[in-house]
């Protein structure tokens, strides 16, 4: 269960170029100029976390469609899998739920591949869940 109403940080309006819906509480990355989609893989680009579409009862935002996008903050976001609390998460595959990334301590750069995390978890979460993440975008 998310931290209610906790939604503040910087947001931006930009176009759903995903070719389909785009669902609140996911994350997506940068497309072209102006325009967002959704991540294409686990452990991908990202730009922030889309808000519910108050303009429609599903929330759900249509492609061509301007979304909103927080950027920084506290947001809720989908779990993919399940997320321990204060473990960094990352997206989890092309629909932008998340998945654990690990701990501080289990984070390595040993193989030279680094990681794109989306943030800190403030709660714990499961598959199919929603939880709170203090957005952090790093590489580690």
């Amino acid at each position: 269960m998310a931290i209610q109403g906790i939604t503040n940080g910087e947001r931006l309006s930009i176009i759903n170029d995903s070719g389909g819906d785009i669902y609140p509480y996911r994350c997506v990355c940068g497309k072209t100029q102006g325009k967002a989609t959704y991540p294409s893989a686990t452990g991908k680009d990202f730009l922030g976390v889309t808000l519910k579409d108050l303009r429609y009862e599903s929330g759900v935002t249509g492609d061509g469609d301007a979304l909103s996008v927080q950027l920084n903050g506290i947001v809720e976001i989908d779990c993919a899998d399940t997320i321990t609390v204060f473990d960094y998460v990352k997206v989890s595959g092309a629909a932008g739920e998340i998945e654990s990334a690990g701990v501080s301590d289990s984070l390595s750069v040993a193989t030279g591949a680094l990681t794109p995390i989306v943030g800190i978890a403030l709660e714990a979460g499961v598959d199919g869940s929603r939880i709170s993440v203090l957005l952090r975008p790093m590489l580690v």
